[in-house]
């Protein structure tokens, strides 16, 4: 069992808290996953994703519960016909620390405090994102693992094409209620990927591969982890 900083959006910060978002997904990359020991990230550009060059295309495998998915890659398939295994640098039973947009006390720095922060999306729930402008939020690339209020417990690693989403998938991912009420799910979820993802070269109609992590929410610290019942209808 490891522990990692894992990054969220105010929106999605509150779908955890709310029990609307027991799953998240990124973009299979040098970053996030790990191919053999001692693979240079350089290698990374050889990989044929998408069958160039005659290679066969990627291909999922193992267990998504018992230490996840992974995938077999054609690489420098013109070359010499290699295939690598790559695997998330997560797996099940590690936990995230959640890092989210936040402020502390002036005069409560170096105390290491929780209750000395505050959190914009608890902010925003309470008195409006009005009420939020007018203080100088810190981002959560800063936010130390002792100011984590969310743990997160990774239950299962899938490895897929973004386009594969289902559409249960898609309200575990968060999805607002009217949205999924009104047939949106699919909408809702294309805008909210491209906004994270289309500058980057990795928008809806690129189809990349990603991990799907799913979690179960957590109570306190890690010495006094306690598992929280899963919300009614949270898939």
């Amino acid at each position: 069992m490891r522990e990692y900083p894992f990054l969220f959006s105010n929106e999605m910060v509150r779908a955890i808290l709310e029990g609307r978002k027991s799953q998240t997904r990124g973009v299979i990359t040098s970053y996030n996953s790990v191919v053999g020991e001692d693979i240079p990230k350089s290698f990374w550009v050889h990989f044929s994703w998408k069958g160039e060059n005659g290679a066969p295309l990627p291909w999922v495998d193992g267990d998504p519960k018992r230490g996840g998915q992974y995938l077999h890659v054609p690489w420098k398939w013109a070359e010499n016909e290699t295939i690598f295994r790559i695997y998330p640098r997560y797996k099940p039973g590690d936990r995230l620390w959640v890092k989210e947009t936040w402020w502390l006390l002036h005069h409560s720095w170096g105390l290491k405090d929780p209750k000395y922060i505050r959190y914009k999306a608890a902010v925003e729930s309470i008195q409006g994102k009005e009420e939020t402008l007018s203080r100088i939020w810190l981002s959560p690339i800063l936010m130390p693992k002792w100011a984590a209020r969310i743990w997160l417990e990774i239950t299962a690693i899938r490895a897929q094409r973004v386009q594969e989403i289902s559409e249960e998938d898609i309200k575990a991912e968060g999805c607002p209620a009217i949205q999924c009420a009104v047939g949106l799910r699919l909408q809702w979820f294309r805008i909210l990927w491209d906004s994270l993802n289309h500058k980057r070269g990795y928008g809806w109609d690129f189809n990349p591969w990603d991990w799907v992590y799913e979690f179960n929410q957590m109570k306190g610290a890690p010495s006094s982890l306690v598992r929280l019942p899963r919300a009614e209808g949270v898939v």
